[in-house]
């Protein structure tokens, strides 16, 4: 079983202390956790470091209606009906597929979110507003250049999912 005391030590064997991280994690890979997701998360806030996650909302995408679009890449024989819904911010309104920390963050009071309605973020910790502020629908990953505009450390910590789950990898795209 996974307790605090795992968490911290890994913190402080990985020099993680008072670091922004962007965490992207399967819960699940941890087998039990003493206290949940949470155990992570106040883990991390305890030792002063801001974290970072995606909280995607899938649902509110939607594609144009009728014939398919050359440069869109829908084919809308395959993809059926779409329900379109509304993004109103709620913490509720994010993608299972980003997991459980993310969602768990999203219920702190702390916990700050971007209000794309597509690509949101959630962050939590001393440096949440000033990595959050810039986004807007033409700067998606703009947490990620404030990163690098901070003086503070920052890592990226995959925890049991691979690069393939790894968001900040469109930020190199882009």
């Amino acid at each position: 079983m996974l307790h605090k005391k795992n968490v911290d030590d890994f913190i402080r064997r990985h020099s993680l202390g008072k670091a922004i991280i962007c965490l992207h994690a399967s819960f699940k890979s941890f087998g039990k956790v003493a206290a949940g997701p949470s155990l992570l998360i106040d883990a991390f806030l305890a030792a002063d470091c801001t974290l970072l996650c995606p909280a995607f909302f899938y649902e509110s995408e939607t594609y144009c209606p009728g014939e398919n679009y050359r440069t869109n890449g829908v084919d809308y024989a395959t993809v059926g009906t779409l329900p379109a819904v509304n993004y109103v911010d709620a913490a509720e309104q994010i993608d299972v597929s980003m997991g459980v920390v993310p969602r768990t963050i999203l219920k702190y009071p702390s916990a700050q979110r971007t209000r794309n309605p597509l690509n949101s973020f959630t962050a939590i910790g001393s440096q949440a507003g000033s990595l959050l502020q810039d986004q807007h629908l033409l700067q998606v990953y703009s947490a990620y250049k404030a990163i690098y505009q901070n003086s503070l450390p920052a890592y990226i910590v995959l925890a049991g999912v691979d690069f393939s789950s790894c968001t900040p990898i469109h930020f190199a795209e882009e």
